[in-house]
């Protein structure tokens, strides 16, 4: 548990006192982004997550360097645990079929526990997983992690254009996903509440 000088910390200077060789403050830092990563990764029945979470954390240790070039902590972060993601997937289950990628990242990378309980929600969560790995990515950071664009051109290291596109077609995939799975008025309204869930989901893991 994070004392109270801990919390009153930066993730700056959190991360700066973990590498120097404060395990209170690597630990306060693991716990102010535990559930995050968590999300980002995927369901928390998978046994690799936490581990993952672990690994990503210790790799901005090692990156620590690299912050001074980040807009921000949480960009930092984020870029590495996209990496670590990408690394842990292909050495999982080498692979050259992207249908094969795709359906593996599936399992992964989609926080299908936010969307259990309620018919629609459960509709968005079956959508999310038919999309592609890159696709997948960007709905987490866009949406569960609420990133604008700029932020994305910089952890997903592409041009604005390219974001742009992938967020159009990751809409598109998770609209034709719904309305097979539905009629498409409740299609349309499902895509158009997930900014909204994803916002009350955000808001119930930073309390």
């Amino acid at each position: 548990m994070a004392t109270g000088n801990e919390t009153s910390r930066t993730d700056v200077e959190l991360l700066e006192a973990w590498d120097d060789g404060d395990s209170a403050s690597g630990n306060a830092l693991l716990e102010r982004y535990f559930d995050r990563l968590l999300v980002f990764f995927g369901p928390r029945s998978d046994p690799d997550v936490e581990d993952l979470v672990q690994r990503t954390m210790l790799a901005c240790v090692r990156a620590r360097a690299r912050l001074r070039n980040a807009s921000s902590f949480r960009a930092f972060l984020f870029t590495i645990a996209k990496n670590q993601l990408i690394d842990h997937l292909r050495r999982q289950r080498p692979m050259t079929d992207s249908a094969e990628v795709d359906e593996l990242a599936a399992e992964r990378t989609t926080p299908s526990q936010f969307a259990a309980g309620q018919e629609d929600k459960a509709a968005l969560s079956r959508a999310l997983m038919t999309l592609e790995l890159d696709l997948q990515i960007v709905v987490a950071l866009h949406y569960w992690e609420g990133m604008t664009q700029a932020e994305l051109t910089e952890i997903l290291e592409l041009p604005l254009g390219t974001v742009k596109s992938r967020l159009r077609r990751a809409k598109e995939g998770l609209r034709a996903s719904l309305a097979a799975d539905t009629t498409p008025p409740r299609a349309d309204a499902t895509l158009h509440s997930l900014g909204e869930w994803a916002a009350a989901l955000r808001d119930q893991q930073r309390t």
